[in-house]
């Protein structure tokens, strides 16, 4: 989620590992002027995230799935309550067919991707955020071979009056 009039970002992952009963997950904000939280779980036995499952957790934070898409997360002073609507169809076929596409690696063998409304509510430290933002979100599912990664950068577009 990112909100250019309120000076705060942010981001937040979960994947399940379900056959070998692991879990990771981080969380990120930033505000404008520089204020930080990062919270990761490299990786945590037993998590949340049953087959058909409305929602997965890992450690506090807990994505739903089903019928709204969002992100809970409360912890050491912060937390995160968001709700996403998404603007568009899913993206996905773009992103994974053709050499070297994400399918042939093997990296991403079921992902969506979309752009979405996000609403909500933030607290870092002392400060409240109530946020009405674009976003992006993404969904994925199979197996992984991290290995065929050497490294990964994520952008973040420029700013865009709301």
């Amino acid at each position: 989620m990112c909100s250019s009039d309120l000076g705060i970002a942010g981001f937040h992952r979960l994947g399940l590992e379900p056959g070998a009963g692991v879990g990771n997950a981080f969380c990120g904000l930033f505000t404008e002027d520089g204020l930080r939280y990062r919270w990761y779980r490299p990786e945590e036995r037993d998590p949340s995230g049953e087959p058909g499952a409305t929602t997965c957790a890992v450690g506090p934070l807990v994505i739903g799935l089903a019928p709204e898409s969002s992100v809970a997360f409360e912890e050491g002073g912060v937390s995160v309550s968001l709700r996403f609507e998404d603007l568009q169809r899913e993206v996905r076929d773009e992103l994974e067919d053709g050499e070297g596409g994400f399918r042939e690696t093997g990296l991403a063998s079921d992902h969506y991707e979309f752009t979405c409304r996000v609403r909500g509510s933030v607290r870092i430290a002392d400060r409240h955020v109530e946020v009405d933002a674009l976003g992006f979100r993404d969904h994925s599912w199979g197996v992984r071979d991290w290995a065929a990664i050497r490294a990964h950068r994520s952008c973040i577009g420029p700013r865009v009056p709301m």
